[in-house]
């Protein structure tokens, strides 16, 4: 019934099914009054029918709506976590904008540009890139390796995140996670630091992880502008 009627038939659906249960199965017919009065009853006088047809069409309609309630909960739980959070998207754009603080060194003598600082750190390149094809054209004198490569056309909310080690793509989860895997490699494999992104890894080792502090120009600037401790 509910399949051609839908879960709201009218009276006379319901009324037309209590009569052909009866018919069919003759021993579950009431002697008195219509003889399906057990399984529909029309309301009167404001009051609403009743009978096993209409509490089993209740409970359908009452069990219908809390899956429904707990799939759309699962479906926008699930839609939240494929959805970069405010907070993911800051950090990621925060790795970017090292460049800017702590400006690498040329090969030569002298400070490079941000972009190959940044370039040297973060390869930011578009989705549809394919990474096989991008490892066989990386040159290892003008890009030394590890470096991170980033798909995407967002910055803040790359679509694929790898380490490119030996031509080899290692993919991570996130950016975070690309740039811790970064950062450990180098003394995983026994590399130094890229001059032209020196200044952003002796920022990690000596700030965020805590492995011994560096004396640098870049860092002694950085560390000026924190907050001193309140005796």
């Amino acid at each position: 019934m509910t399949q051609k009627h839908g879960m709201r038939p009218d009276a006379a659906v319901k009324e037309a099914m209590a009569a052909s249960i009866v018919s069919d199965f003759p021993c579950l017919k009431d002697p008195e009054g219509s003889g399906h009065a057990a399984f529909y009853t029309k309301g009167q006088h404001k009051r609403p029918a009743f009978g096993w047809l209409e509490d089993h069409l209740r409970y359908i309609c009452k069990k219908g709506k809390k899956l429904a309630t707990e799939h759309l909960s699962v479906s926008t739980s699930q839609n939240a976590k494929k959805v970069p959070s405010i907070k993911d998207e800051k950090k990621n754009l925060a790795f970017f904008l090292l460049p800017l603080i702590f400006q690498g060194r040329a090969k030569n003598r002298g400070s490079c540009t941000t972009q190959s600082s940044l370039e040297a750190f973060i390869d930011q390149q578009p989705t549809v890139t394919s990474v096989e094809n991008y490892c066989k054209t990386i040159q290892k004198e003008e890009k030394p390796q590890p470096f991170i490569l980033s798909l995407g056309c967002n910055k803040a909310s790359p679509q694929q995140t790898f380490v490119i080690i030996e031509r080899n793509p290692v993919i991570h989860s996130s950016l975070v996670k690309a740039v811790d895997y970064r950062f450990k490699s180098h003394y995983v494999f026994d590399v130094n630091f890229q001059a032209q992104c020196k200044g952003f890894w002796e920022f990690f080792h000596s700030e965020v992880y805590d492995l011994g502090r560096i004396q640098c120009r870049s860092l002694s600037m950085f560390r000026a502008f924190q907050p001193s401790e309140v005796i």
